[in-house]
């Protein structure tokens, strides 16, 4: 099950489509029901305490409606019996410590500024996935950061970015999501999109995959707004920016670990797999220079799997030089 889908349906905005989704994976198992109303009872727990509910009574019926509302779907016998009971101690330690919060709070008037959570991924294998305060999903790639507060508050979800993300924008009018780079800003309501950024920031580049995004200046003067299937680059010293169409795909196909090519000729195919993993290619282009190709290849395959890919293509033997 994608746990996306979970997520926007206890945050209340799964369209009517991921519910039903969500409810044929109920239906496939106990297990599967036991996991969901675990996580469904502790995010009630965590989001429906009030300031006038805070009696010892009071918390023993939220707990008892907790575990009726489990019980209605997991069968009682001694193994779901304890699992009830780190359940049930789960939600009382979540209750008790929004009811500490809750209390601090009344007592101290002054509004405690909300901390910004930085995600990094240093990794130079993988693609860290990261679910934001409004439910917005982030691929964040190798070398990358992205800041952005513990809780989105004000009239905009802003967030800061460096290196590169694919971001997957829960939808609100009302509240528009803004990446901002150190070129440019990027506007939007509710979209999926990739921003890339130099290592020093001065330039970025946007692809959008669906719905409009807004690009923006540093001072908020608005740039140009991206129609699907568009990329816009920026560049923070010189303010310009140029637009083109591209293939979306090759530019966002990095979170599933792969790298896509479209229409390039064989000399840029070598020359990207000699770049990403440092090694000399030995090949005989003369009789394919000028043609042009599709080519495809899972990065954590390694080198060796990219060339036996790119030999069987071409038809040509294809070595390393040491």
């Amino acid at each position: 099950m994608d746990e996306t889908i979970v997520y926007r349906y206890l945050s209340g905005t799964a369209t009517e489509e991921e519910k039903l989704q969500l409810l044929d994976w109920l239906k496939t198992s106990p297990e599967n029901k036991a996991a969901f109303f675990d996580l469904k009872a502790i995010w009630h727990a965590k989001h429906s305490i009030s300031p006038d509910n805070r009696t010892s009574d009071q918390l023993k019926d939220s707990l008892s409606v907790i575990n009726e509302r489990i019980d209605r779907f997991v069968p009682i016998n001694k193994k779901t019996v304890n699992h009830l009971w780190k359940r049930w101690a789960v939600a009382a330690a979540i209750i008790l410590l929004g009811f500490i919060s809750i209390s601090i709070l009344y007592k101290v008037p002054k509004v405690t500024p909300d901390t910004d959570i930085v995600y990094v991924n240093q990794s130079p294998d993988s693609v860290r996935k990261v679910f934001l305060p409004d439910g917005t999903l982030v691929w964040l790639n190798t070398h990358s950061s992205l800041t952005c507060p513990s809780e989105f508050t004000g009239d905009q979800r802003l967030v800061e970015l460096q290196g590169e993300a694919f971001f997957e924008v829960v939808k609100d009018t009302l509240h528009p999501f803004v990446v901002k780079t150190k070129a440019m800003m990027v506007k939007v309501v509710g979209t999926s999109f990739c921003i890339t950024t130099s290592p020093d920031g001065a330039i970025s580049k946007t692809t959008l995959q669906s719905g409009s995004v807004q690009l923006l200046r540093a001072d908020g003067k608005k740039l140009v707004t991206l129609k699907p299937g568009q990329q816009a680059v920026c560049s923070e010293e010189t303010d310009r920016i140029e637009v083109r169409h591209v293939n979306v795909d090759e530019y966002i196909s990095w979170r599933f670990d792969l790298i896509t090519m479209s229409g390039v000729k064989v000399f840029s195919i070598i020359e990207s797999i000699e770049s990403l993993y440092g090694v000399n290619i030995k090949m005989d282009t003369t009789a394919i220079k000028d043609n042009r190709y599709n080519f495809s290849f899972r990065k954590h395959k390694g080198a060796s799997d990219a060339l036996r890919r790119l030999s069987y293509m071409t038809g040509i033997p294809v070595d390393t030089i040491r």
